[in-house]
């Protein structure tokens, strides 16, 4: 909804134009239809409203596509809601950065040249912004309600961006130990299962701390994971299956729709007696697989060259296609020495011409001829002479 307002904004005077035009060039009921658009896009009230509803879509829809990312986590749905919230909190309060622009624009009664016909009462659309405004946020406290509870609120301590500043000792030392409590009690069967150790867990947990902070000091929130990981996966093997656990929970559903949208497009009436295992393999590599800019497809083209029973054969048939080419080139460059050659003819045949030109005039200046007395016999003898010069060369 957000491309369709800008699209409409932007193109805000020929949409306007057009739909004039159809006032005097339709029929019937496409008359009344474009009348009515007409006179509520020249109404000042329906455009400013249009651009409040910019402003408040832009952060919501900035939720959504988190939302969507397959990628997203449980603290990132929760930063990017109390972003989302706080921004329009401000709109209660404020009008946003478009529908400010609008009040400079149509100061002149007029929007991007086009004129309106009235004029917005500020303190009644101060009213109905403040309205929207606390509709979308009371609608996502019912639909987030849940982001608040004591579990969700302590997956926090998953993101390094939400750690403390390196110089708050006080606040370092009790960051996080009541919220791996909770996650700890939380997932005490899946925990166990996994041979992680609770209470080795809360203490790596504060060595885990001292030893990133000692080491990375401020640069301790540019940190990920994988990287943590990687260093010190030995050495913190609790704690780091319990972060493992954090980084895994599904922060939507968005990934279980996407799963039946491929499963629709991949069996299809046409291929309805595929097998269960197929269409697992099939959506497997689909969901998850890395897109097309990030594919490398060196490991699978190997593996096909070298896992077969019998030798692949990839260059097969590549000698025939050399000798075509070659004799391809071959015949292209005859045609081009055999052009060269009759070129050369001609040249050689005009300049034969012009010689014996200059022989002629030489011959009428000693006889003393005009141009004005030559007679017949005179031109047939230039013939001849000329046709017998070129039989001899």
């Amino acid at each position: 909804m957000v491309l369709a307002i800008k699209n409409f904004l932007r193109g805000y005077q020929a949409i306007r134009a057009q739909i004039e035009d159809l006032i005097t060039q339709g029929k019937g009921d496409v008359q009344a239809k474009a009348a009515g658009y007409v006179r509520l896009m020249k109404r000042s009230d329906v455009i400013a409203f249009i651009h409040l509803l910019y402003d408040i879509l832009t952060p919501l829809r900035s939720l959504s596509l988190c939302l969507q990312s397959n990628e997203t986590t449980l603290v990132d749905v929760s930063e990017k809601l109390d972003a989302t919230t706080s921004v329009l909190k401000t709109f209660a309060n404020v009008n946003g950065v478009h529908i400010q622009q609008f009040y400079k624009d149509s100061a002149t009664k007029t929007y991007k040249g086009e004129p309106m016909s009235d004029t917005i009462v500020s303190e009644t659309f101060d009213k109905r912004r403040k309205t929207l405004a606390e509709e979308v946020l009371n609608a996502l406290d019912k639909r987030f309600s849940d982001v608040s509870e004591s579990f969700v609120a302590s997956t926090k301590i998953a993101s390094f961006k939400r750690w403390p500043l390196c110089g708050n000792k006080e606040e370092i030392d009790s960051f996080g130990t009541e919220e791996l409590s909770i996650i700890c009690d939380h997932f005490a069967p899946i925990l166990e299962n996994a041979g992680v150790n609770v209470t080795d867990a809360a203490v790596e947990w504060t060595l885990l701390k001292a030893h990133l902070y000692t080491r990375y000091k401020d640069k301790v929130h540019q940190l990920s994971w994988s990287e943590v990981c990687h260093l010190y996966g030995s050495d913190y093997q609790n704690v780091l299956l319990v972060m493992d656990l954090l980084q895994c929970l599904p922060a939507s559903s968005s990934e279980n729709e996407r799963g039946f949208s491929n499963m629709k497009i991949t069996k299809t009436c046409i291929r309805n007696r595929m097998s269960t295992s197929t269409m697992n393999d099939l959506m497997t590599i689909q969901m998850s697989s890395p897109g097309i800019k990030d594919f490398d497809p060196q490991p699978a083209i190997s593996k096909w060259l070298n896992a077969a029973k019998r030798p692949r054969r990839p260059n097969f048939g590549e000698s025939s296609l050399k000798k075509a080419r070659l004799e391809f080139h071959t015949s292209a460059t005859e045609g081009k020495q055999s052009t060269s050659r009759v070129s050369d003819h001609v040249v050689e045949a005009e300049d034969n011409i012009e010689e014996l030109t200059f022989f002629s005039e030489d011959k009428m200046d000693s006889n003393e001829y005009s141009s004005d007395e030559e007679s017949d016999d005179d031109n047939e003898l230039k013939e001849c002479d000329i046709s017998k010069y070129l039989a001899l060369q």
